[in-house]
């Protein structure tokens, strides 16, 4: 009896294993991409209504960046897009400049209206088929991906992000608190 006890107690904490590794995928991509380069992709845009030529992202270095990967039919990403927006609006010469990600699985058109619907005032680029996420170990929406001036990944949140975490990042990456370096890729 005591074997089988022993045995069913090891089979659920391999099972518990498993299923926690199964449930972090996304956590362990993003990881990877801390302390390297944006990977150069060339991405459409769409703007006030209009289709836009491709443009190369990881050429736009010079000042931190927040890259927020969103889905059009994601529940949980208007708020960080919101958040993110509030952030990059601010004045002042720490402020980030904010590229948005969308990731449409039904084309342009359903992103041109979640832009709208969303107010955004900049380019929402088109990862159509989820290449660049992917490069970078994304696996879930809404993800924020903190880039320093020279467009190297220093921090990566994914799910929804408070203002607070963001401003201490930003804060760290310019050399206002906290150490210069790498964040954590994080889970919230």
């Amino acid at each position: 009896m005591l074997v089988r006890v022993v045995g069913l107690v090891a089979v659920l904490c391999l099972l518990l294993a498993l299923l926690a590794r199964a449930t972090a995928p996304h956590e362990r991509g993003a990881e990877r991409s801390l302390g390297k380069p944006l990977p150069a992709a060339a991405l459409p845009a769409v703007r006030d209504g209009r289709l836009l030529a491709p443009q190369v992202l990881a050429a736009e270095a010079g000042h931190p960046r927040l890259l927020l990967f969103t889905y059009s039919l994601c529940a949980h990403c208007p708020p960080v897009v919101r958040t993110v927006q509030r952030l990059a609006g601010e004045p002042g010469a720490s402020q980030p400049h904010a590229l948005y990600v969308d990731s449409p699985a039904e084309g342009p058109a359903i992103a041109q209206a979640y832009a709208q619907r969303l107010s955004l005032d900049a380019p929402l680029y088109l990862d159509a088929h989820g290449a660049l996420a992917a490069r970078l170990g994304i696996a879930a929406y809404p993800a924020l991906v903190l880039l320093d001036e020279r467009s190297v990944v220093r921090g990566v949140w994914i799910g929804e992000t408070s203002e607070a975490a963001l401003r201490a990042a930003l804060g760290a990456l310019e050399g206002r608190g906290a150490r210069r370096g790498p964040c954590e890729a994080i889970s919230l």
